[in-house]
């Protein structure tokens, strides 16, 4: 069974077109094996930005320190999960019969989301943090780039 390649590239704009180059010798050789103005299916993924990541749950912690609504970042974040949407409902039926709802929350892990997902997730929990707790989000994300020096 052929190993399924991971091929990096980098958008560039030439002549008026957006092209996509190998960033690798590996990813060059793979785009070598195949014919010249065939089709190619992409399924492109951007990879997550560790910075990014500690920027949410240093602003998720600063928030939910700073409300009584909330008794830490994990708690905001699956209240921010539901609120947009990205949660499964699921009925647990007991042998008994008794019965319970549960939420199955979506997952913002590296493994489950892009870059380009989870950006996009962000910019939607930063309004939901700014609107529905009244933080200035953009302070926050100052007060977090100074001191990390980003």
């Amino acid at each position: 069974m052929t190993r399924k390649p991971k091929i990096w590239s980098r958008k560039v704009h030439a002549n008026g077109h957006c092209m996509l180059l190998p960033c690798t010798r590996e990813s060059e050789a793979w785009l070598e094996r195949i014919n010249a103005d065939s089709p190619v299916r992409l399924d492109p993924k951007q990879p997550r930005n560790g910075k990014h990541h500690c920027m949410y749950w240093s602003i998720l912690g600063e928030a939910a320190h700073n409300t009584e609504k909330y008794n830490d970042s994990t708690a905001l974040h699956e209240a921010i999960l539901m609120q947009l949407g990205m949660c499964e409902k699921r009925i647990i039926v007991q042998p008994n019969g008794e019965w319970h709802v549960t939420w199955d929350r979506d997952s913002t892990a590296f493994s489950k989301m892009d870059q380009a997902a989870f950006s996009e997730y962000f910019e939607k929990a930063m309004g939901i943090i700014e609107t529905d707790l009244q933080f200035d989000v953009q302070a926050l994300v100052e007060q977090w780039k100074k001191e990390r020096a980003v």
